[in-house]
């Protein structure tokens, strides 16, 4: 069998494949009109990755056309990593320890 030429410097693991998953669906919806929120009685939606609590302190997950739309920044920092957004190049840089990730936007 011959091995693939193509080497990963850091694989991902499956958390960082949810993080990764979660970040394009908050991206690729987040500026969608027909945001759903909890009524004001109803409890926030929480959310738990290896049996944690989340938090989200600038933006809480939404629902929007029946999808829960999870803040990426909160599940990657949740995970140990130091998050960068560089406007300019609308790219996000997830650094931990030597890990690096380089997510381009659009």
């Amino acid at each position: 069998m011959q091995k693939s030429p193509i080497k990963s410097r850091n694989p991902l693991n499956k958390a960082h494949t949810l993080a990764a998953l979660l970040l394009a669906l908050v991206l690729a919806f987040g500026h969608t009109p027909n945001l759903v929120r909890a009524n004001p009685g109803e409890p926030p939606i929480k959310v738990e990755l290896n049996n944690q609590e989340v938090s989200f302190p600038n933006q809480q997950p939404i629902i929007v056309d029946g999808r829960t739309l999870v803040p990426a920044r909160g599940i990657f920092e949740h995970l140990g990593f130091f998050v960068e957004w560089f406007d300019e190049t609308q790219m996000i840089r997830l650094t931990r320890g030597s890990e690096e990730i380089l997510l381009q936007i659009g």
